[in-house]
């Protein structure tokens, strides 16, 4: 059974002048430009493509990928209005529909708007709504700290930068945790940190124990061979600098220089590091 707004693997049926006939299964045959399709699209009679509904209502098929698929938050930009609703780029040929029903506050062509895309059960249509908190999942995360997780950044409070993950749960990242800067709309790779009794969650952006250490502690190494094996950062360097080059704090680079020092890897001084000969 295919799933409309989302990647299906699709039977070819036939080829056409213009199209590739999919099979959709109960939804019949599905239509799809030929244009669209590479050779490497197609493996042994089969296609991946994305299945949607066009301007017409007639579903088609696409092997462009879309800002967004179904079941996923996403920030969009609101590119027209109509009698329906807003329209928003996703992509695709055809906008997608924010219906006025779905909108929390006043949208304005031109700007960008965090929204959930879902499949209307009723229509089968897919449509954007922006009561992002409906579609939360409100039962408690299973996470466990030190857990990798996909983050999108939506909105920067007093303590910090709300993030969701895994399109499903909210949680936290502190700014005086932060060492390199972010936005709303990053996407950004994080962990957790801490799963609060009340049910909220703490973040991070830095890997806990062993592999924080070593990943910091290779990049300091690619860096120097970059560098013709010299970096200006020692222990009397400003925090700031180091921070802006390598997004941690000054404290992470010292004991990632002491480690590597005691590799017999680098030589510290007081304004530069160096590789070892």
């Amino acid at each position: 059974m295919i799933s409309i707004g989302q990647f299906n693997t699709l039977n070819i049926v036939k080829r056409t002048r213009h199209s590739f006939i999919l099979d959709g299964g109960r939804w019949g045959e599905i239509s799809m430009n030929i244009k669209e399709a590479q050779i490497n699209d197609i493996h042994e009679g089969y296609i991946d493509a994305f299945v949607y509904f066009d301007s017409d209502n007639h579903l088609i098929a696409t092997t462009k990928e879309p800002y967004a698929s179904a079941n996923q938050f996403a920030f969009l930009q609101v590119v027209d209005e109509g009698p329906a609703g807003f329209f928003l780029d996703w992509g695709l040929p055809k906008d997608l529909l924010l219906p006025h029903k779905e909108k929390t506050r006043a949208v304005q062509v031109g700007k960008y708007i965090l929204v959930y895309i879902y499949l209307d059960p009723q229509t089968y249509r897919i449509v954007a709504s922006a009561k992002a908190q409906e579609f939360l999942d409100q039962t408690p995360a299973n996470y466990q700290a030190g857990d990798a997780v996909d983050l999108m950044i939506i909105q920067s409070t007093d303590l910090g930068w709300k993030a969701i993950i895994h399109d499903q749960h909210t949680g936290v990242l502190y700014h005086n945790e932060l060492f390199r800067p972010i936005k709303i709309g990053d996407f950004v790779k994080g962990f957790i940190k801490k799963m609060r009794e009340d049910g909220k969650i703490d973040l991070t952006l830095e890997p806990a124990g062993n592999e924080k250490h070593d990943a910091l502690s290779q990049a300091i190494l690619e860096k120097l061979q970059q560098n013709n094996g010299t970096l200006p950062f020692g222990d009397h360097s400003p925090p700031e600098s180091i921070t802006q080059t390598f997004h941690v704090s000054k404290g992470q680079f010292k004991r990632a220089i002491g480690y590597l020092f005691k590799k017999r890897l680098i030589e510290i001084f007081p304004e530069k590091i160096t590789l070892r000969k």
